[in-house]
């Protein structure tokens, strides 16, 4: 645990482009870094307070990687490979350690297996860890919440999905599905044996499961374990969409729309590019300074939130929130007159807008998620926001 400690502080440093890294000691399980500047010293501390405290806004742990719903709390998963639970007043309720490595938590579902009523929480990790949990009756502590299974499916992160009471976790080079006694009863590849990096993003998408893998994003059939898609993105330099061209970059962030689109957020150009139902790129954001880390479905609107890179909360219209086919037929019948006007009365349809910027974090930010009608967002120093 020692190790996984100063390897996160130190990580801190380098995502805060700091040019001296500290020199870190442990005394009485804290580190302590050697260093003149008062600002690396301050980081220090103000790490120690985030794990130790009891505000929600403070204490969330180092590095927030996920944030879930379940049995009617938030639950924070970070990359000190701690999971943390908290009420909606903000109140820590328990602190659990996942796991004996140095993993952190990249991954998190609530599962209930097939002929079973039990929601459990299922938390994915580091080496490809994969651990159960489940809660019985009563308060939330070390006696109410236990581990039932664990797996293991890498090499690298262990990410996962849920589809109906299905349980699915994905690498660089398979994706399984896990029975509830833990046995692998299903396997099929994903991107191939020679991938090694680990599958950055996994969602459902029309009852399939789309992933990303560095540069690529594929789409398979669960039922057959057959490749479906691989999708192509583009993007105009000019803003002019008849002059999109292919890109290839790597991808930061999916999500999987009520309407059939998919998102995709990718970082180089930093856009989201929008996939109609039949997995074609129908539209491409502005170019924005950082990638984003985290998109959800905006509630009853025609857009998405996304956190990028800088902590920064957007909102996304992206339009044409009906039937994308049947706008398409319309305009393809219309003149030319016909279709200008179109245009102009929803004309940020082929690009999608951003409509309002709301500031967020001061850090980078990778997680957000709805409880009761508002936004969590989590980000690398450990700090929660609430958004109403």
């Amino acid at each position: 645990m020692e190790k996984c400690d100063q390897y996160l502080l130190l990580e801190i440093f380098k995502q805060l482009q700091w040019e001296h890294l500290p020199t870190l000691s442990l005394v009485n399980k804290t580190w302590y870094a050697v260093t003149k500047s008062p600002i690396l010293r301050a980081a220090i501390e103000k790490t120690r307070v985030y794990r130790d405290a009891g505000k929600l806004s403070e204490s969330a742990g180092i590095w927030v990687r996920q944030l879930l719903v379940w049995k009617g709390v938030l639950v924070s998963g970070c990359g000190d490979g701690i999971l943390k639970f908290w009420d909606s007043t903000g109140k820590l309720l328990y602190t659990q350690n996942t796991q004996d490595t140095d993993g952190m938590i990249e991954s998190l579902v609530v599962w209930t297996p097939p002929g079973t009523d039990d929601e459990l929480l299922v938390s994915g990790a580091d080496f490809g860890q994969i651990k159960v949990w489940k809660k019985t009756e009563g308060e939330f502590n070390d006696q109410t919440i236990k581990p039932v299974l664990e797996m293991k499916h890498g090499p690298g992160t262990a990410r996962l999905l849920v589809i109906g009471s299905d349980l699915y976790s994905g690498s660089a080079s398979t994706i399984r599905l896990w029975n509830d006694k833990g046995d692998c009863v299903k396997e099929f590849e994903s991107f191939g044996p020679n991938y090694s990096l680990p599958i950055t993003n996994m969602v459902v998408w029309q009852g399939n499961i789309v992933a990303s893998y560095f540069n690529e994003t594929r789409m398979w059939d669960p039922k057959e374990g057959k490749l479906v898609k691989e999708f192509a993105f583009s993007y105009s330099v000019t803003g002019n969409e008849a002059e999109r061209e292919k890109i290839v970059c790597p991808i930061k962030a999916l999500a999987a729309l009520e309407n059939g689109w998919l998102v995709v957020g990718l970082e180089n150009p930093a856009v989201l590019c929008v996939f109609d139902r039949e997995g074609q790129n129908i539209r491409t954001t502005p170019k924005q300074e950082k990638s984003v880390f985290a998109i959800v479905p905006m509630q009853n609107a025609r857009g998405v939130i996304t956190i990028d890179g800088g902590g920064k909360l957007k909102v996304w219209y992206l339009g044409g929130w009906a039937d994308v086919q049947g706008a398409h037929s319309a305009l393809s019948l219309s003149s030319a007159k016909e279709k200008e006007k179109v245009k102009e009365k929803d004309k940020d349809y082929f690009e999608g807008k951003l409509v309002q910027d709301l500031g967020g974090h001061e850090h980078q930010a990778y997680c957000l998620t709805w409880w009761n009608g508002r936004l969590y967002s989590g980000d690398f120093l450990g700090v929660i926001k609430c958004w109403k």
